[in-house]
């Protein structure tokens, strides 16, 4: 199946009034673990595929995920289990069957969550969407990061529903955009605890040594939260695209990704209250991320239609 939603940070101050509103209307919870797996290589993250089981109450489920035709939509692939135990045989058939089937590595435990979820449904016009809000912590080796998102995904309707619920919320509460997945989050403190570890294991025989494990230690960890640049926007793999309207989506998509993710760490979403992670390179990609998409929108003026004038001038406000 297709899941489509939008996934918003709740600050650590908006938390209790974000569970006061869900809790206003008729509402579940439940208390979610999660046990996320991929081979030492990491074979799945390069594949794009999201492979975990999951407590669900006393019910363990196996979950694949694959990106769907846009930055809002997945394929997910959902298993009861009758333990904690992997069935990869349910993918057979699939794109990701013939992936996992090719695996030169056993597969193991990464990383892990623990949250507990409040849920409720919300109408709209355009819409039925279904509110996720899950707070709890993501666990990786000795590291762990805070979880405090709410996720608007759409049960039944448009998909604008999802846009006009989320941006209730966002403007309500001061929610924050955050294009990582909590499996992409996972992937990278999992990645980042295997390397302090390593740094961990250097020997030290004096001050010096000491020194420099002390500095290795210090920049892998600014790494972890480090400013996201510009990428290549290609469109040689994009054969599909036949008309303007489909590039400008393109090269719009990889400028927000710089625009969100610069923004994310100088929000602190991973870091408030913990250490200030942002620097100001991460307001400088911010700006260029701007300057990118204004750039993009003076390019393709008179091939397609922009985004309103409004928007357009108010950009220039923020840039």
């Amino acid at each position: 199946m297709s899941e489509q939603e939008l996934k918003l940070n709740v600050p650590v101050e908006a938390q209790s009034r974000v569970e006061q509103a869900v809790q206003r209307a008729k509402y579940s919870q439940i208390q979610l673990r999660a046990l996320y797996f991929d081979t030492p290589s990491r074979a799945l993250v390069q594949a794009r595929i999201a492979l975990r089981l999951r407590l669900e109450g006393n019910q363990w489920v196996q979950t694949l995920k694959m990106p769907g035709e846009h930055s809002l939509s997945r394929v997910e692939i959902n298993q009861d289990r009758p333990e904690a135990t992997l069935d990869l045989s349910v993918y057979t058939g699939t794109p990701a069957g013939e992936i996992l089937s090719n695996l030169s590595e056993p597969l193991q435990v990464c990383y892990e969550t623990n949250v507990l979820r409040q849920l409720r449904d919300i109408r709209t016009p355009s819409g039925v969407v279904e509110l996720a809000f899950d707070r709890g912590l993501l666990r990786a080796g000795k590291l762990e990061l805070p979880i405090s998102e709410v996720e608007f995904e759409l049960k039944r309707g448009h998909l604008e529903a999802v846009f006009e619920v989320g941006r209730t919320w966002q403007q309500r509460f001061g929610l924050i955009l955050d294009f990582r997945s909590k499996a992409e989050r996972g992937d990278r403190l999992a990645q980042l605890a295997q390397a302090l570890d390593a740094v961990e294991d250097m020997e030290t025989h004096d001050d010096a040594s000491r020194q420099q494990q002390a500095a290795l230690r210090a920049q892998r960890v600014a790494d972890f939260w480090k400013p996201r640049g510009a990428e290549i926007v290609s469109l040689v793999s994009a054969v599909k695209l036949r008309d303007s309207a489909q590039v400008l989506a393109v090269v719009t998509a990889e400028c927000l990704e710089q625009i969100v993710r610069n923004t994310a760490v100088l929000c602190e979403v991973d870091t408030a209250g913990i250490c200030q992670a942002a620097t100001p390179e991460h307001i400088h990609q911010l700006r260029v991320g701007i300057r990118r998409l204004r750039s993009a929108w003076s390019f393709f003026d008179g091939l397609t239609q922009l985004p309103s004038l409004e928007l357009r001038e108010q950009i220039k406000e923020y840039f």
